[in-house]
């Protein structure tokens, strides 16, 4: 049996089962009760632009569903005087 016949044989017989499971494995994986909230999240990044920054900080910890977390205080720098050469 020729290479060409032997490629359009299994094609033809067992190609479309593979290419149709794979397909039905990745809808329930994407449909899986579990990632509402990734695809929630997901869907609303065009819109984040859209609110002020505040907002989208909270709008992001909400969608993650976790706490928002305190910013950190920085520490404060002495200012140095102008080098002046005269």
């Amino acid at each position: 049996m020729e290479t060409y016949t032997l490629l359009r044989a299994f094609a033809d017989s067992w190609w479309l089962a593979v290419m149709m499971a794979f397909f039905i494995a990745v809808s329930l994986y994407a449909l899986r009760p579990g990632s509402r909230r990734v695809h929630k999240a997901i869907s609303e990044i065009p819109l984040r632009d859209d609110l002020p920054p505040d907002e989208r900080a909270a709008a992001a910890w909400q969608a993650a569903g976790q706490a928002p977390q305190a910013p950190r205080a920085r520490k404060a720098r002495p200012m140095e005087a102008p080098n002046v050469e005269g």
